[in-house]
């Protein structure tokens, strides 16, 4: 269901309406979640898509963002452009959650009953994982260089995996007192250099297979 909602939004976007796909997509998930129990079997599927573990979404839905934006990296690009997309992906990252965390804390004032420091760097690590579909159709729109377009695809593969590694930390801080810095340092380096080689891996393996 969520693909064929997904695709016919994609579609009208293509239209003379050109609806905005993911504010659209926001304002259907806050309807299936508010009507869930008139809606049926579909509404029954959304209730327990709601049920998932924190643990479980980041790694059901940002590997496949992460797969999309592999497909349209461009290495050429990535060479070229190598130190403006780490300092995004990296420094951009954690200054994003950083600055959702203050946000939830110092701004929204939530108490550490609800929402501890933590929690909320946890929850803002999340939050940064965004998908740059549509700021790269602004600057199609725009008239904007390739160049610049493919920077931003590049750049999006590299902040999903620091976005990822950044909510599996924060997440581990929050759940142990105990845990310290050089945990989590030594955790972000495993998660880093343990995927590139299973990545690596897979790959050899594939063109092998090939």
């Amino acid at each position: 269901m969520g693909l064929i909602i997904g695709s016919f939004l994609h579609e009208i976007s293509k239209t003379k309406l050109k609806l905005p796909v993911m504010p659209s997509l926001l304002v259907i998930g806050i309807l299936f979640g508010a009507f869930w129990e008139d809606l049926g079997i579909i509404g029954s599927s959304a209730n327990v898509v709601s049920g998932l573990t924190p643990r479980l979404i980041p790694l059901v839905f940002i590997p496949i963002l992460a797969l999309e934006a592999s497909f349209s990296a461009d290495f050429y690009v990535f060479r070229r452009a190598l130190y403006q997309i780490m300092v995004l992906a990296i420094p951009g990252v954690i200054i994003q959650f950083l600055f959702y965390g203050i946000i939830l804390k110092l701004i929204l004032q939530f108490s550490d009953d609800d929402l501890e420091w933590k929690s909320a760097l946890c929850l803002g690590a999340l939050m940064s994982c965004t998908k740059p579909e549509s700021i790269i159709k602004v600057l199609k729109e725009i008239g904007a260089p390739n160049y610049l377009t493919l920077i931003m695809s590049t750049e999006a593969l590299f902040t999903f995996t620091s976005s990822l590694i950044c909510f599996f930390t924060l997440l581990s801080s929050a759940k142990d007192d105990a845990y310290t810095v050089g945990d989590g340092v030594e955790e972000a380096l495993i998660r880093i250099f343990g995927g590139f080689a299973v990545g690596l891996g897979l790959a050899l393996i594939l063109s092998w297979w090939h």
